[in-house]
């Protein structure tokens, strides 16, 4: 019963938490990382559903005890006996397991096909890339490669990061916005806490309310990295950059 009433207790927290993260003044003064890390934390809780020595129990008479006994009660009869909680935790951490482990061989394909593409050898590309890393010089291990892939620009792998570039045609002031805005996001390791909310909302499949708290990191995380590269833009730079 504590992995339930845990459970529903985030539940009720993130139903709570979700209009605050859509709030602009708490953007404001906390920034999307700190929110986005506050999220992962309240994810994070949920995959340890155990009482704090602190902790204080509500006593609820009717409800819990009633839940309780439909848990408690056998499905199956004669020697074996398993309960309608065991089935329901089997069902879980099955699909979970699936899930998560669909996820990363998806993961590990696309590593192993980012690292057969050649480095890009685009001369405008590589000059603005010399400039950013001279800027970010702990990014100088992250490497650019041009994909015929219908993709936007982004970031993956984690020893070795890879940003993947279309092959559509930008201009130098593009190419900068966009290679510095990758590049923040390794040097930040945003795809750590990606991949830890995506394995995390894996893991609680059944709960709506984690999806919608992995895509609204995922947009914090994008702000938060917007407003670091635009903090020192002019008002027509930041037009462009939008």
């Amino acid at each position: 019963m504590t992995v339930f009433t845990i459970n529903v207790s985030l539940s009720v927290l993130l139903i709570v938490l979700l209009p605050l993260l859509n709030c602009r003044l708490c953007l404001r003064n906390l920034g999307g990382r700190c929110l986005a890390a506050c999220c992962i934390a309240v994810m994070l809780r949920a995959l340890f559903p155990i009482e704090f020595p602190f902790s204080r129990t509500i006593p609820v008479d009717r409800i819990v005890p009633f839940i309780r006994d439909i848990m408690m009660h056998p499905v199956a009869g004669g020697d074996l006996k398993i309960t309608v909680w065991q089935t329901l935790l089997f069902l879980w951490l099955s699909v979970a397991v699936f899930l998560i482990g669909k996820k990363l061989r998806l993961f590990c394909r696309i590593q192993k096909t980012v690292r057969r593409l050649p480095s890009c050898e685009d001369e405008t590309i590589l000059e603005v890339w010399q400039a950013i890393q001279e800027k970010y010089p702990s990014g100088k291990h992250v490497r650019v490669v041009r994909t015929g892939l219908n993709t936007s620009p982004l970031i993956t792998g984690l020893r070795h990061p890879v940003i993947l570039l279309p092959e559509h045609e930008f201009c130098r002031s593009e190419y900068r916005m966009i290679l510095e805005h990758e590049m923040l996001h390794c040097i930040r390791h945003d795809v750590i806490i990606k991949m830890a909310a995506d394995i995390l909302c894996a893991f609680y499949w059944w709960n709506p309310l984690f999806y919608l708290l992995r895509c609204r990191i995922f947009e914090l995380i994008e702000i938060e990295n917007d407003r670091q590269l635009t903090h020192d833009f002019s008002a027509d730079e930041k037009a462009d950059y939008i």
